[in-house]
């Protein structure tokens, strides 16, 4: 399992290194850096205070879900956040936000189906409503980054 997350890493790190980038590097390590840390919050709240998400006792399942969770997520939520900032209309974005958070909903169920992760009277609403504080949390810092580097003149 720890083998196909790593092949996971090295695949979404290809795909943001082989695509052109419509952010700026700091703007997508602070995206990243938060959206593991919510992400990471979240987990902790609905793991341990709810006991809605029972993790796996197994050592290696274990660390496969830690670099799920600190980095292929966050990469995901970058991509998605590059895909956005390359689109133009409205409804095209919301369109493609709430086709990233599906897919995030999704992967929570792949995550379980693997092992990685118990589901206790879990439901898709609340994995929706958790990606949705998380791509939510991701896009408004995306804004302050473009109306800071706006304000700073390095974008027009």
């Amino acid at each position: 399992m720890l083998i196909f997350v790593l092949l996971l890493i090295i695949v979404t790190e290809l795909l943001l290194l082989w695509k052109r980038n419509h952010i700026f590097l700091l703007e997508a390590l602070a995206i990243w850096m938060v959206a593991a840390v919510v992400n990471q919050n979240l987990l902790g709240i609905v793991s341990m205070n709810l006991k809605l998400i029972e993790l796996t006792p197994q050592i290696q399942m274990f660390w496969a879900n830690a670099l799920n969770r600190v980095v292929v997520i966050p990469l995901l939520i970058v991509i998605l956040i590059d895909v956005i900032s390359t689109v133009r209309t409205r409804f095209n974005k919301i369109i493609i936000v709430l086709s990233g958070i599906i897919l995030l909903s999704f992967g929570d169920y792949m995550v379980a189906w693997v092992g990685m992760i118990k589901l206790i009277q879990w439901n898709f609403g609340f994995s929706f409503v958790i990606w949705f504080i998380c791509v939510g949390v991701a896009l408004m810092i995306s804004r302050w980054f473009q109306f800071s580097f706006k304000k700073e003149g390095y974008i027009q």
